[in-house]
């Protein structure tokens, strides 16, 4: 994601010739910093997620974010959802297009980020996994709790 602004770099009232490469905008936007373009005489603000900590895209305005509630039976299974290292949710971004995946524990759902076609799919892709999840390492659980 890029979003390109025009202003002059200026410290202590001197403008600098080379500005920095990169420099963090907003502690509470967490992923995203400015990147000097010098072809371009601009900075362009960058998004790019943080492993393990919440950074969503929210300054995209083509991004739609999308909660999937997890089945309270799957949740003591979320290890299994997620992947070690995140690994399937890592390849769960790439099969769908979307952009971020992240599991928030404090309301037990899953946000995902990106074009609405991506986030549709990616939904799909969840449900299937968690209900695999579920059957496979939960057989007990009646399926019309899910």
């Amino acid at each position: 994601m890029e979003i390109a602004t025009n202003f002059t770099h200026e410290e202590e009232g001197e403008i600098l010739e080379r500005p920095a490469l990169f420099t963090t905008i907003l502690p509470g936007l967490p992923g995203y910093t400015w990147q000097w373009i010098p072809p371009m005489g601009q900075y362009v603000l960058k998004w790019k997620p943080v492993p393990t900590f919440y950074s969503p895209p929210c300054l995209d305005q083509s991004v739609i974010m999308r909660t999937l509630a997890v089945p309270p039976e799957v949740l003591g299974g979320m290890g299994l959802v997620i992947g070690r290292e995140g690994c399937f949710f890592k390849q769960l971004t790439g099969q769908s297009g979307c952009l971020y995946l992240f599991y928030r524990s404090e309301f037990a759902n899953i946000e995902i980020w990106g074009k609405p076609e991506a986030v549709a799919h990616a939904m799909i892709l969840l449900t299937h996994h968690m209900q695999s999840i579920r059957q496979q390492y939960f057989p007990t659980v009646p399926a019309y709790c899910l």
